[in-house]
């Protein structure tokens, strides 16, 4: 039995939006970008008699600038989403059994039975106990 008291804020959820989209996005999401920018180059290259490396690695450059920094402004934008006073951010307080996970958060409480637990993940913030394939309990790691 173990018992926590902890507290989610904006930067644990970002951190975990973070560690999921690394986890289980970014390899697919990197390969239909090199999909794309091999077909704009196509088009833009297609009728052109010879090829200009130059133009072809800046236009490249450019393209993957703005791919990623769309990305990135899509990850970090979501510090913005949970309102505090939803059930995402706050304090709440877990209870570790041998069959299941005790919980209060805010005005709310229950169990979670351990089978239901798709997988756990952990990165340098926080353990992650996958609910579904997007959805998590966040368990911010206490540094310090």
């Amino acid at each position: 039995i173990m018992n926590l008291k902890i507290e989610v804020n904006r930067e644990d959820y970002l951190n975990f939006e973070i560690y999921h989209f690394k986890k289980r996005q970014l390899i697919r999401t990197s390969l239909i970008g090199f999909l794309f920018l091999l077909i704009f180059q196509y088009l833009m290259n297609k009728d052109k008699s010879s090829l200009n490396i130059l133009s072809i690695a800046l236009s490249s450059l450019l393209y993957i600038s703005i791919f990623f920094g769309i990305i990135y402004f899509f990850l970090t934008k979501t510090r913005l989403d949970p309102d505090d006073d939803k059930s995402l951010l706050g304090k709440r307080e877990y209870e570790f059994l041998e069959d299941h996970i005790f919980y209060k958060v805010n005005d709310s409480e229950g169990r979670i039975q351990w089978s239901i637990i798709k997988w756990l993940g952990n990165s340098k913030t926080a353990f992650y106990f996958y609910l579904d394939s997007k959805r998590a309990i966040i368990i911010p790691k206490i540094i310090g």
